[in-house]
């Protein structure tokens, strides 16, 4: 827990009143996430901070302590303020943390044993935003929980916050140090990267700072690239737009240097990372599971994991478990077989001796360390594992899209689809549990043009359903 001189001193202050309507609320893969105003404001930020705090409350009959922090969009602060007041007026100790990458917050309250909240859409677009709860120990929630904060949230909504005495609050934006100061060490010292080049792309985020610091600690050489504030988080930048450190690192000529390792790219909270080698191919989840697998009794992907993962893991006799996607889901499948590897092809990649949720700032730093030590780059991690072609698509269709794509007789029109194929093509059509209103249309398969014409259906279908 905190040690005392953590959670004293002054008290903290909202600046402003919270007079915007709450509005009906949701958990979906990761956290509460959409636009701001409109769907995601700051009473109902402060409502969910107390939803969390009163079910802590529930369980274990004690105040709770929480860390609160953000990433770098222009509602962040104001969301901030109001989870902190929901946290204060039901009785929490909070330290708020200000701009800090998701698993920065994550590791902290794993190290004190206390719980968090981000509040961070993620790779989502600057005009949203969210609010991630974290248990004590850094935990993602369940369903089981979420679902009961979910309850509290409509009780507090309706019958008012119920004030408690004893919260006390302090703002400290330095406790990140903390965080570098261990993976530095734990990623093998300060002079593992010597004489090593690394391109960093922080898509304008809550790693903006941070990212460069951590792999200048362990020597490398950084070129930043969307590493400030100048930009909107995530706007042709990170790890979701490839195409922005891409365009840059065709200017930098750095092909042909030996000791180029590659360009990590992060997305707006940095709890994802993602590769693009001298040659501007990417390096996602499935390749940084490959690199992980060797000596593993078997690694967890998601329903997305591609075939061709599954096929090389086989022959070095490492077996694929499939979750459902989201961290929780992929630690749960971890913890329930005993393993320590695990992730989504999106560059979600959780070490359960590290988090039990993603960490790209650490992954991205191990892969590089692992790269330096073994005198090679991302161009030779891209040739080590052979993927199948596939295409995801986000298709906006608005209104109930889950209610859509789950029916029976759309989703027999898909599994009817991809028996054309005789299983060398897979799909999956499903709601985003982040965006609401989004479809997401998935394909893979053994040729281009099997992909190809099982999207070209796909979407068809999906057009024919929505009238």
């Amino acid at each position: 827990m905190f040690a005392a001189s953590l959670i004293g001193g002054q008290n903290y202050y909202l600046s402003k009143e919270l007079e915007i309507v709450a509005a009906e609320i949701e958990f979906g893969t990761d956290g509460v996430r959409g636009l701001h105003p409109d769907v995601i404001n700051e009473e109902i930020v402060r409502n969910l901070a107390a939803a969390q705090v009163a079910d802590w409350y529930e369980r274990y009959d004690e105040p709770p302590q929480l860390f609160i922090g953000g990433d770098t969009r222009p509602s962040t602060p104001a969301l901030i303020d109001a989870a902190v007041k929901g946290a204060l007026e039901a009785g929490a100790h909070v330290i708020e943390v200000g701009t800090q990458p998701t698993p920065v917050i994550a590791w902290l309250a794993k190290r004190h044993g206390v719980g968090a909240i981000a509040i961070t859409a993620s790779h989502n677009p600057s005009g949203e935003n969210g609010f991630k709860p974290f248990a004590p120990g850094g935990d993602k929630y369940g369903r089981d929980i979420l679902s009961n904060i979910e309850k509290l949230y409509w009780q507090i909504n309706f019958n008012g916050r119920r004030h408690y005495p004893g919260g006390h609050a302090r703002q400290d934006h330095g406790l990140a140090t903390q965080y570098v100061d261990q993976m530095v060490n734990k990623l093998g010292g300060s002079d593992v990267l010597g004489g090593k080049i690394v391109v960093v792309d922080g898509a304008y985020g809550a790693a903006h700072n941070l990212a460069p610091q951590l792999y200048r600690g362990l020597g490398a050489q950084v070129i930043p690239f969307a590493c400030s504030t100048r930009g909107k988080i995530n706007n042709n930048v990170g790890a979701a737009h490839l195409n922005g450190v891409k365009s840059f690192l065709r200017k930098l000529n750095l092909a042909t240097d030996p000791n180029f390792l590659g360009a990590l790219s992060f997305d707006g909270d940095a709890d994802r990372v993602m590769g693009v080698d001298a040659a501007q191919r990417e390096i996602n989840g499935n390749h940084w599971l490959h690199q992980l697998a060797p000596g593993q009794l078997g690694i967890v992907g998601t329903i997305y994991t591609n075939s061709g993962l599954e096929e090389a893991l086989a022959v070095m006799g490492v077996p694929l478990y499939r979750s459902g996607t989201g961290d929780y889901q992929v630690t749960t499948e971890l913890r329930k077989r005993n393993l320590r590897f695990g992730g989504e092809p999106s560059g979600h990649i959780i070490d359960t001796e590290h988090l039990s949720s993603g960490d790209g700032l650490f992954i991205g730093g191990r892969m590089l360390a692992d790269l330096a030590l073994r005198e090679m780059t991302m161009r030779d991690i891209f040739d080590t594992v052979t993927l199948w072609p596939e295409d995801m698509n986000n298709i906006r269709v608005g209104g109930n899209a889950k209610a859509l794509v789950d029916s029976v007789p759309f989703q027999n029109g898909v599994r009817a689809i991809e028996a054309r194929y005789d299983g060398a093509v897979n799909t999956i059509v499903r709601a985003s549990g982040t965006e609401q209103g989004l479809v997401r249309v998935w394909v893979e398969g053994r040729m281009q043009e099997m992909v190809k014409d099982a999207k070209k259906r796909l979407r068809s279908q999906l057009a024919e359903y929505m009238g």
